[in-house]
């Protein structure tokens, strides 16, 4: 494994890209607080809770699917997965500077509402150690995804498009800005095939907003292997 080149990927792509573009941080933070602030206006305040957990959530993998538009800038615009390919980074080194350059380009809108949620004693500071790891775990499964639907572009302009209709689908559709327990079982095992949803349900149940669902953490990490382990074989690795 490329430690050096995942760190110096994670590093350019990551900490380097929020220093030079601090806009497109703000960008992707504008429509979760969006949100924050219609939730609490409709309900009164009611649906707060819910919005903040929502916005943590989607934030994470709004970053993570952000990676995508890397992914496909690289290998159709600038050849740099050519390089790639040429030297000896390997799809296993790729996809981890991609996941942890998405966790890093997101840490800015993911403090926020963790000092959000903090200060709305949304849960104690203690379940961090727990939440930390979802998040993470997140990060990586959709950052699998994103390198595997990057390979489905075959012009640049095609990239955007297609990232919002995922972004919709990924964090407006499943259950992150209301609680999985309105929508009935067959649905909510639909919904469960995108990582997304066990993450939201799994900090939703930590801030006590929904009853323990005991098999979200194990769609998690079961997700993440094989959204890791498929990621290999079906990117586009190789120009042919």
């Amino acid at each position: 494994m490329n430690f050096r080149f995942i760190a110096l990927y994670a590093w350019t792509t990551g900490v380097e890209a929020i220093k030079r573009g601090f806009s497109y941080t703000l960008g992707y933070m504008a429509t979760p607080l969006a949100l924050l602030f219609l939730f609490g206006i409709i309900s009164g305040g009611a649906l707060i809770p819910l919005a903040v957990i929502g916005g943590l959530v989607s934030i994470t993998a709004t970053g993570a699917l952000y990676g995508l538009s890397d992914v496909a800038m690289n290998r159709i615009e600038l050849k740099l997965q050519d390089l790639f390919v040429a030297s000896s980074v390997t799809v296993l080194d790729y996809m981890l500077a991609i996941s942890f350059s998405n966790i890093i380009f997101s840490l800015p809108g993911i403090l926020v509402y963790i000092a959000i949620a903090l200060f709305m004693h949304l849960f104690p500071a203690v379940w961090l150690i727990a939440i930390a790891p979802i998040l993470v775990l997140l990060a990586v499964s959709i950052s699998a995804l994103a390198l595997i639907l990057a390979s489905i572009p075959k012009h640049l302009r095609n990239v955007w498009g297609f990232l919002g209709i995922l972004t919709v689908v990924f964090t407006f559709v499943p259950p992150l800005f209301y609680k999985y327990t309105v929508l009935p079982a067959p649905l909510l095992y639909i919904f469960m095939l995108s990582p997304v949803t066990s993450a939201a349900i799994m900090i939703q149940n930590m801030a006590e907003l929904t009853p323990f669902l005991w098999y979200a953490p194990l769609v998690l990490i079961i997700e993440t292997i094989v959204y890791f382990i498929i990621a290999k074989p079906l990117t586009q690795w190789r120009t042919k």
